[in-house]
């Protein structure tokens, strides 16, 4: 190994750490505490007022409220884009530096921005068929979370190899 390739096994490992700890901190200092503000003081509210008699809203956790029609006892869960679906293959493909599919995932996270409220409301408006939406919309969260990790990995095993 001459001193080129422990320079950049170095910096790998050194990007690596510092960015898992910067991004760390800005989770826990700043997105965790806004999604949980945005939950209990603007998405919960909204729902209960809206919801009157045709669906029951109660909060598990302060990260995600939990929605239940009364008609026919269907459930579905409203959670706040950009958590830990996102960040963690974000800073694995930063760390890769892999733009193109970190811009992949910003569209898919922007994209349940607008997707999620908007079923969310149609559901406890007394739309049935949204909660179907809804409950596929966060299954579907799920497996592209799955699927942006494996291309993060992927991604890092190639960076590492290029280096």
């Amino acid at each position: 190994m001459d001193s080129h390739q422990r320079s950049a096994n170095y910096l790998f490992w050194r990007r690596f750490f510092f960015s898992v700890t910067v991004f760390s901190a800005l989770y826990i200092g700043a997105v965790r505490p806004l999604r949980v503000y945005l939950n209990t003081q603007v998405v919960y509210p909204v729902f209960t007022r809206v919801a009157v008699e045709r669906a029951e809203i109660f909060q598990p956790t302060s990260r995600s409220t939990e929605i239940i029609l009364k008609e026919s006892g269907d459930t579905a869960a409203f959670v706040i884009p950009f958590g830990g679906n996102f960040w963690i293959p974000f800073v694995l493909l930063f760390i890769a530096r892999n733009w193109k599919i970190i811009r992949l995932l910003l569209y898919f996270n922007s994209a349940l921005i607008l997707m999620y409220p908007v079923l969310g409301l149609l559901t406890v408006g007394g739309q049935g068929w949204a909660i179907v939406l809804l409950n596929l919309l966060y299954y579907m969260e799920g497996g592209f979370f799955l699927i942006f990790v494996l291309l993060a990995i992927h991604s890092l095993i190639l960076s590492r190899k290029l280096e």
